[in-house]
């Protein structure tokens, strides 16, 4: 039976300003863990355009199921996740 994810809830998302985008933590039952990122763009393109961090991660937190949605098809195939394998939703991933 394959190990699913779980990503962590709203509240545990984080703004990183150095790489300005917004970050969440999945994990699997046996202690694996992968770095769920959202750009800031994508989050301007489709969340109301907020202008600061705090504003990103805010909207962000209100559209949750919508960005985990496209962070679990990413940690669903090897070939989507980013060199470093982490998950990077973009614009063109929403």
């Amino acid at each position: 039976m394959p190990e699913y994810w779980r990503l962590g809830s709203s509240a545990e998302m984080w703004w990183d300003g150095a790489k300005e985008e917004v970050r969440l933590w999945a994990e699997r039952a046996s202690g694996e863990k992968r770095l769920c990122r959202i750009s800031r763009e994508a989050i301007e393109d489709y969340f109301d355009n907020p202008q600061d961090g705090d504003a990103c991660l805010t909207a962000a937190q209100r559209n949750f199921d919508r960005i985990t949605d496209a962070f679990l098809l990413r940690l669903g195939s090897e070939d989507l996740m980013e060199p470093d394998g982490s998950v990077l939703v973009r614009t063109e991933d929403l």
